[in-house]
Order: structure tokens, then C-alpha cells, then sequence
């Protein structure tokens, strides 16, 4: 054993096995991080939108104050449409 001729082929202790693994292992690090960074940045965009459907909604409730309360008179208007041909029709 202690003899400098005493070679050991690296079959016999799992090199090849070391090197194929790491690669593998460096791979999936690889795929994992790519795919890790597309959720982040779907992550991101989604809150983007959530914060832009938020103002959007806060804008028109502005707009909806500004010019009278649109949406109260269309729902009024509905519920008169409604009323008068229920009388039209009795």
C-alpha cells in the first residue's frame, strides 16, 4: 500500500462518480436560478398590476366625485328605466 508504484484507478474510488454528480448537481443549480429569477420577476409584475388596478380604482372614484357621482345616476337611471316600463306595461 505504502509502495509509490501502488496505483489505484480513479474507477475504484468513485471520481468518475464525483465529477458526473457535481456537473449534474451545477445543472439543476443553473436551471433552478433561472427559473427562480422568472418567478421573482412574475412576482414583481404581479404586484405591479395589483398597485395599478389599485390607483386606477382610486382615480376613477375621484373622476366618479368630480363630475356628480356618474355611477349613482346611471343606477338611478336603471332603476327609473325599470320602474316606468313596469308602469308602461301594467
Amino acid at each position: 500500500m505504502l509502495d509509490a508504484n501502488n496505483f489505484i484507478p480513479s474507477w475504484e474510488t468513485g471520481d468518475g462518480e464525483k465529477v458526473e454528480v457535481s456537473t449534474a448537481l451545477i445543472n439543476l443549480r443553473e436551471e433552478y436560478d433561472l427559473i427562480h429569477k422568472k418567478a421573482m420577476k412574475m412576482d414583481m409584475d404581479l404586484l405591479q398590476t395589483k398597485a395599478d388596478i389599485k390607483k386606477a380604482k382610486e382615480e376613477e372614484k375621484r373622476v366618479s366625485k368630480d363630475f356628480g357621482g356618474a355611477t349613482e345616476d346611471i343606477e338611478k337611471s336603471i332603476a327609473e328605466l325599470d320602474h316606468l316600463s313596469k308602469t308602461h306595461d301594467f
